[in-house]
């Protein structure tokens, strides 16, 4: 079993390699800071999402989290901003048919946002 398993990551690994990578109209960018990064990608409503740490999606500005519709970047709304330089959209998902995104932020959409706390 293990050595299947390995057999498995292996070839993935190899066909990754052997891809050519591009950016995706020209990608994201921190035109502040260096470290501008994606941390969370998922397809919502037909579009790819990427949320992390940025404020420009191919070359227009975004919160931290953008909509590639297959041939252009848009900003995904008003996005999640905060009052720091480390505001990012951490993680996301999808429940119930709504985007749902996770990070470190003070409001989204333009609206506060609160951090929830079970237990």
């Amino acid at each position: 079993m293990k050595k299947t398993n390995y057999s498995t990551i292996h070839y993935s690994l190899f066909t990754v390699f052997a891809q050519r990578w591009d950016s995706l109209g020209g990608g994201v960018i921190d035109v502040s800071n260096p470290f501008a990064n994606v941390t969370s990608i998922l397809v919502y409503n037909g579009n790819l999402i990427a949320g992390g740490h940025f404020d420009t999606a191919g070359g227009q500005p975004a919160n931290s989290i953008a909509e590639w519709n297959g041939s252009m970047w848009s900003p995904l709304g008003m996005g999640v901003a905060g009052s720091s330089w480390c505001t990012f959209a951490w993680t996301m998902t999808i429940y119930n048919g709504n985007l749902i995104v996770g990070g470190a932020f003070g409001s989204a959409g333009g609206n506060p946002a609160t951090i929830l706390k079970t237990g």
